[in-house]
């Protein structure tokens, strides 16, 4: 499997209107070795391969659109490291098939995060990984394609985020054993067993929801399931 860039060991690097392309699994960017990178402008596509890949260091994307077109993609996996987000969008178009997926720290600002198949989750924060969206747009179309999941004592922080689902049992937010904090937000979804919010245990510790100024409006479910 071919990768269009790979930045590793290395100085700070800064790219300006940056243009990735790959076909069938190849990899857009990966980033490694603890490097401090930043890209502003440009696009990153590929089919079913992860986009972009952060295994370790410090990554910005300023106004970055990045967009994965086959099934079994990513678009953008922070295994480990920071990544901070401003402006432009993720989206995929294949099953199975998440936007954002991190395991460290992920911040999102003013972006518009969209999955249009069947399980792609569009922000999925794990094994105590923290995410914070603020000013952005979440929407996701297929079944079983929560907008945002968090377990496993992940925290999530959300700000003036609005969040649409079209598909069955495609959760507005679902948390297992997580901290939600969210803030003048919209939450809807359109599909019968597809609350508005999950909130579980399931045996990996409770999980802590503030609320402020949310509309949650779930049309053929609950607003807030409890699990």
């Amino acid at each position: 499997n071919s990768t269009g860039m790979i930045l590793g060991t290395g100085a700070a690097v800064e790219l300006d209107n940056l243009t990735i392309t790959g076909a069938g699994s190849a990899k857009g960017l990966v980033v490694s070795d603890g490097i401090v990178a930043t890209v502003n402008g440009g696009k990153i596509t590929t089919d079913a391969g992860i986009a972009v890949n952060l295994l370790s260091g410090n990554l910005t994307l300023n106004d970055v659109n990045i967009t994965t077109e086959g099934d079994d993609a990513m678009g953008f996996n922070a295994q480990s490291g920071t990544v901070v987000l401003t402006g432009g969008s993720v989206e995929t178009m294949g099953e199975e098939s998440n936007a954002l997926y991190t395991e460290n720290e992920i911040q999102g600002t003013g972006l518009e995060i969209i999955t249009r198949g069947n399980a792609s989750v569009a922000l999925d924060v794990q094994q105590g990984a923290t995410g914070i969206l603020l000013n952005s747009i979440v929407n996701t179309y297929g079944d079983v394609s929560s907008a945002i999941e968090s377990q496993d004592g992940a925290t999530i922080t959300a700000d003036n985020v609005h969040i649409t689902t079209i598909g069955h049992e495609s959760y507005g937010i679902w948390s297992r054993g997580s901290e939600l904090a969210i803030s003048n937000s919209t939450i809807t979804t359109a599909a019968t067993t597809a609350s508005g919010m999950y909130v579980g245990g399931l045996g990996a510790g409770d999980s802590t929801i503030s609320l402020d100024t949310v509309t949650i409006d779930a049309q053929q479910a609950q607003a807030i399931e409890f699990n």
